[in-house]
């Protein structure tokens, strides 16, 4: 039994028994959700591009921030080098717990 339905041939079988098409009806349908799926995928390469240069310059500051420690840690804070230049007692931390 043979069906007439308007619409884009796509394909055939190897037998020719079976075509494929798409109704007409659908291709408007189908070009919208392939529109949509393009600017989705738009979307998240620009927000990875975002992403990535937000992380590139975090990096860049962390890396500065690492070059600069060591010349960091031979400065003593202004306390701990007046107690050893002095006969002042050495600074200590005290974690006091909330009440």
């Amino acid at each position: 039994m043979k069906r007439r339905v308007s619409g884009v041939v796509h394909g055939a079988s190897s037998s020719g028994q079976t075509v494929y098409v798409e109704p007409l009806e659908t291709i408007e349908k189908n070009n919208e959700l392939v529109r949509l799926i393009e600017e989705e995928q738009a979307e998240i390469h620009r927000i990875f591009v975002a992403l990535t240069h937000m992380v590139g310059a975090i990096l860049n500051l962390w890396s500065k921030a690492h070059e600069s420690l060591p010349s960091l840690t031979a400065c003593k804070p202004a306390p701990a080098l007046l107690a050893t230049t002095t006969a002042l007692p050495q600074p200590s931390l005290r974690i006091s717990s909330a009440s």
